[in-house]
């Protein structure tokens, strides 16, 4: 949650005429409410071409995003909070990655405590980005940071979105909507299809893992 509250604190800060810096609190130290699994080292990744080192490090994820420093307060504090997401949302990736792909597939219940904290998270990220939203129509971002936040946003989403849906099949909750291979999303792996449920999951698993760079995405409004 201490995103949540960190996003609420930054809201303020935002709209708020006249409020000091640091008012929004600390943005130091914590990462999340999931400790991190020890990574596991998959075949079907692909190596993030900035390394895991270089984001820990909140100057390091800056410079992964492509922003130029010095950034103003409110920057400052956005940033902030994208880079907590980002070791918290970490964290989460590789604790789902460990309990599907370790020497022993996690209890149920080790397994429906990870869905929630997707759908936990999931909700963090979507009350951010109505921050972020709020903040640029006030007039406190540029459109070019507003579009760069939101995306980044939207690849957390979609990592999320993975993990969670890897989830749902293991635990029997969503399996109707990946049983038709006809229907399988080409765009999702350049044409290969899935030929069991365990390719499927070997194949998310494989991808549950945020890259630096990425490719953006493009909005017309």
């Amino acid at each position: 949650m201490r995103g949540a509250v960190m996003a609420a604190a930054l809201m303020l800060m935002m709209l708020v005429p006249g409020t000091p810096a640091g008012a929004a609190g600390d943005i130091t130290g914590g990462t999340g409410t999931l400790a991190a699994a020890q990574q596991t080292a998959l075949a079907e990744a692909t190596p993030s071409p900035t390394p895991m080192a270089q984001l820990l490090d909140e100057e390091g994820f800056i410079e992964a995003l492509g922003i130029e420093p010095p950034l103003g307060e409110v920057d400052g504090q956005a940033v902030a909070i994208l880079h907590d997401y980002y070791l918290e949302l970490s964290a989460l990736l590789d604790s789902v990655r460990e309990a599907v792909t370790g020497d022993e597939l996690a209890d149920v219940a080790a397994l429906t405590a990870l869905k929630q904290a997707t759908d936990d998270m999931d909700d963090e990220l979507d009350a951010f980005e109505d921050t972020i939203k709020a903040t640029y129509r006030a007039g406190g971002l540029k459109r070019s940071r507003y579009e760069l936040y939101r995306a980044e946003l939207e690849y957390m989403d979609d990592m999320l979105d993975l993990a969670e849906n890897m989830l749902e099949i293991i635990l029997g909750d969503d399996w109707d909507d990946w049983d038709n291979w006809d229907d399988w999303e080409e765009d999702w792996s350049d044409g290969w299809t899935p030929q069991s449920a365990e390719e499927l999951i070997g194949w998310m698993a494989g991808h549950l893992t945020l890259e630096y760079p990425h490719e953006h995405y493009k909005w017309d409004d």
